[in-house]
């Protein structure tokens, strides 16, 4: 079965009430198409969630802390995914301000080379987003499989 491609911009996120999913209103479009990454098993669902009142958390995000983790180094993550080192750095910024701690530990130049890699904190949070994007496929996989049989 095809996968369909979609985007969840949760701001106010579902709400369950009496095992019953409703969507409170969002400040912003909630659904929205996307292209599917091909490297990613999920790639027909992207969440962005909000974390308290500070930010929020998406795919390309947790997909920069994975591939830091992968490759030891910020620059080859940003390059891998076209990103300019700059931006790379800001991103993981925003994260670090919107979780209030390090997500890396990072490895200064010299004969060894430096590096980076993710804390347990860095960890945590690609574990527990992948999780809440495993869940939300599941909580939505009967209706966009309804809506697929829809289509001309």
């Amino acid at each position: 079965s095809a996968r369909s491609n979609l985007v969840i911009n949760s701001p106010s996120s579902i709400v369950m009430s009496r095992g019953i999913s409703r969507l409170a209103a969002p400040e912003k479009p909630l659904l929205r198409r996307a292209s599917p990454r091909q490297d990613d098993p999920m790639a027909g669902l992207f969440l962005r969630l909000p974390i308290g009142d500070s930010g929020n958390l998406g795919p390309g995000k947790v997909r920069l802390l994975e591939l830091i983790e992968e490759t030891g180094s910020i620059r080859s993550a940003a390059t891998k995914m076209k990103l300019s080192y700059r931006r790379a750095w800001l991103l993981l910024q925003d994260i670090e301000k919107v979780f209030g701690g390090t997500i890396l530990d990072r490895r200064t130049g010299g004969k060894s080379g430096g590096g980076a890699a993710l804390t347990a904190r860095g960890r945590d949070i690609v574990k527990y987003y992948r999780n809440a994007e495993r869940r939300a496929a599941r909580a939505i996989k009967a209706d966009l499989d309804a809506l697929a049989k829809l289509k001309n």
